[in-house]
């Protein structure tokens, strides 16, 4: 009979004298100490490897951001009286950076706790020591290092105390180049991490960026900018660059009311000359897939935008620096400036977005300047078509511009853009999905339609191979004569058809009472339907191409669909030129694998994922997340796999085969199994649970300990299917290898429940 073993080890020690940690045993340390490293960071993942990490230490800082700005922390609204937050995010500088250079002296404090009351209630300015420990949370391929605290003392004021005024000089931003942070790289712009510690938990400022794309289609809208010759995003810390905190947030915080002066919040536009201050963060966010996937460039955290709402509830009030309450100890901060706006390309048409082979579609628009003594430049369309581009220069008359497409052979997608260049050098482009006036998405591709659309991969190949809409997106009804199989099915979580094992082959079904219904081995034939691509929202999946509202019939039931099932390497599916764009939205299955880890979020997060990497750890693959069902994910139907499926997950153990879902989230790629079956080991995937919780005497209690022990533990599931056998050891201090034990204990077999 095979027997799995849970050995359970207690190092017993005796208690004298209570012993009491004093502060005086806390080391103190510069910020400048916990943000430099024994050996150069080579990858964002070094980052956790730090001599300081989990240590108890001291510093002082000044309150760098207003603390009341922070809102990252999720509201839970069935607080109506206080809005409870579970955190708070505030950014602070080293004391030591006046006499000893800023160079490495920020920090992001994170506190939940009593920490949290102590610090939304001090001011930009305020002087404070701070006992606590050092974390790193990881998000995507980066790692973020925070200090956790509720131990805070009140030191001063660089406002109100006389002695500490000569630190003011630390809250203005520091003036940089982004290329100090930053660098582009053959896979995408990257951080400059030799910089590392110098910048990072920074406030920073660049002057003259510009602003080269934004999305406004989400209520966290992004926008990222080019300064020196790179990049990088904004990040939405502060409650004041984000419009998902409108309804309301913790009592006295900063966040926008619409039903004020303020309203949404709206980067500008593509092409504004900006002046931009913010505090250096890693990336985890990368809408527009112009990054490095492994090392991500470092994002800016804006915190200000020069508005404070004081007082509590209905009695706020708004304030800018115009109108300051008498006393108010300084100038809020405006972390994003426009010092240009490009010319505007409005009362834009199309004439035909699902044009014959014989149709030419035109396109007509009018350009006006940004100001009145601001002339138009230049003006010119590029255009994508059978994977190849073409710049046209236009000529207008008064504005007013206009152009006539050749014609495309049958099924062609062609993508185009409008750009714009005015007398200051300041250039402004019209992009596919932009919103016009009236904040309705605008069309910039069309798609050539004589005959039907006869495979998926037309219908999912985007026009440069990499991740994006589908060129049919909002095209409404498309004729088509599509016949695919059922590959997932409503009980799996998504339902997703193939037409064939080839990359682009699969494709969504939106969930509905009609498509409800069927099964794997189905195979249906669509005549008609609608393309959409979801939003950046859709955390497992984003931008990946579904059919709503297909019109179709199942013809055939029972088909062998795991011959319609691509098998891949971990290496297509994580790959830097297209993040595995050809395999979104299908499944896929990896063979010959093995278990990276079972926590991809280790150490500070637990979002269920668990990831493998084909081959072995020799062949050094590239690894690839598992991660449950997420319940706000439109496509969802139902969540098979439990959030907790991945604890007892065992590193290194050999998969002959994995599969799922594939998609692309949040920096990385993602596998969702469809059920537990999914994943088939080798040997033994699963350790026996290590959730038996055993009841222990307090520390320092007295007890008197007897050969003789009765073992309680709560019922366990072994996945693995085999009959347990618990060990219980218990040894004194110095036995930290357990070989002379006070008590060895075997329980009797527990079968598995």
């Amino acid at each position: 009979m095979k027997h799995a073993y849970c050995i359970f080890l207690m190092i017993l020690f005796f208690f004298g004298s209570g012993i009491t940690t004093l502060l005086a045993d806390i080391p103190q340390v510069s910020i400048r100490d916990i943000n430099t490293y024994d050996e150069p960071i080579e990858t964002m993942q070094d980052l956790i490897h730090h001599p300081l990490n989990d240590e108890l230490i001291e510093i002082t800082a000044i309150v760098s951001s207003y603390p009341r700005n922070s809102g990252l922390a999720t509201p839970d609204f069935d607080d109506p009286n206080n809005t409870t937050i579970g955190r708070i995010h505030v950014f602070v500088i080293d004391t030591l950076a006046y006499s000893e250079g800023r160079a490495g002296m920020g920090l992001q404090l994170v506190v939940s706790g009593e920490g949290l009351n102590t610090l939304e209630n001090l001011e930009r300015g305020t002087i404070i020591t701070l006992r606590g420990r050092v974390s790193y949370y990881r998000f995507g391929n980066t790692y973020t290092a925070q200090f956790n605290t509720d131990d805070i003392d009140y030191v001063g004021s660089v406002w109100n105390d006389s002695e500490f005024q000569k630190y003011q000089e630390l809250l203005e931003p520091w003036v940089i180049s982004l290329s100090e942070i930053n660098e582009a790289g053959p896979s995408g712009n990257t951080a400059r991490l030799e910089n590392y510690t110098t910048y990072i938990g920074q406030y920073i400022k660049l002057e003259n960026a510009v602003v080269i794309n934004r999305d406004l289609t989400s209520n966290r809208p992004w926008m990222y900018i080019e300064h020196d010759g790179v990049i990088a995003y904004n990040r939405d810390t502060s409650l004041r660059f984000r419009n998902d905190r409108t309804q309301g947030y913790r009592q006295g915080y900063n966040f926008r009311r619409l039903d004020g002066e303020d309203g949404l919040y709206e980067p500008p536009p593509p092409g504004a000359v900006i002046n931009y201050s913010g505090y250096v963060v890693p990336n985890s966010f990368d809408g527009d897939n112009v990054e490095d996937n492994n090392n991500p460039a470092m994002a800016i955290v804006a915190m200000e935008d020069g508005v404070r709402w004081l007082g509590l509830g209905a009695a706020a009030t708004r304030f800018t620096n115009e109108n300051l309450p008498s006393g108010y100890p300084y100038q809020i901060p405006v972390d994003l400036e426009v010092i240009g706006f490009p010319p505007e390309v409005v009362n834009y048409s199309i004439s035909n977005t699902t044009p014959a082979v014989t149709e030419n579609v035109e396109i007509n628009f009018t350009v006006v300047p940004s100001d009145d003594d601001v002339e138009i430049e230049k003006v010119e369309l590029e255009y994508w078509a059978n994977g190849s581009s073409t710049i046209v220069e236009l000529q207008g008359t008064n504005g007013q511009y206009s152009y006539s497409f050749p014609t495309f052979d049958d099924l062609t997608s062609v993508i185009f853009e409008i750009r714009v260049t005015d007398s200051n050098g300041i250039g402004g482009v019209l992009r596919d999905g932009d919103p016009d006036e009236d904040m309705e998405t605008q069309s910039l591709r069309f798609f050539v339609v004589e005959s039907e659309v006869n495979s998926i991969s037309i219908i999912s190949r985007t026009s440069d191979g990499n991740r994006g809409p589908s060129p049919l997106t909002g095209l409404s009804q498309v004729p088509v004569n599509i016949s695919g199989v059922v590959i997932a099915d409503s009980t799996d979580g998504y339902i997703v058809i193939h037409d064939s094992n080839e990359p682009w082959s699969g494709v969504f079904l939106y969930p509905d009472e009609t498509t409800w219904p069927l099964r794997r081995g189905d195979r249906i034939s669509i005549t008609s339907t609608e393309v959409l691509n979801t939003t950046p929202a859709n955390n497992n999946f984003a931008h990946v191409t579904y059919l709503r509202d297909p019109v179709f019939e199942v013809v055939e039931q029972g088909v062998e669909y795991e011959a319609y099932i691509p098998v891949v390497t971990s290496l297509e599916l994580s790959n830097e030129e297209d993040r595995g764009a050809p395999y979104e939205g299908m499944v896929v299955r990896v063979e010959n694998a093995y278990v990276v880890t079972n926590q991809a979020d280790a150490p500070n997060n637990d979002f269920g994922e668990w990831m493998f990497a084909s081959g072995t750890p020799d062949d050094d693959y590239p690894g690839v997340r598992v991660r449950y069902n997420l319940a706000q994910n439109e496509l969802r139907v139902r969540a098979p796999i439990l959030l907790n499926f991945n604890d007892d997950i065992k590193p290194g153990a050999g998969i002959q085969s994995v599969q799922g879902v594939y998609g692309y989230s949040h920096g990385n790629g993602k596998l969702t199994m469809r059920s537990e079956n999914d994943v088939v080991a080798e040997d033994v995937l699963f350790y026996p649970s290590r959730a038996l919780p055993i009841f222990m005497p307090a520390d320092g209690a007295e007890i008197t300990a007897a050969t003789h022990i009765q073992i309680q533990w709560a019922a366990s599931r072994e996945r693995n299917d085999k009959d347990l056998t618990y060990i219980f050891l218990m040894t004194s201090e110095g036995d930290t290898d357990f070989e002379n034990p006070l008590i060895k204990e075997e329980a009797t077999d527990h079968e598995t429940p």
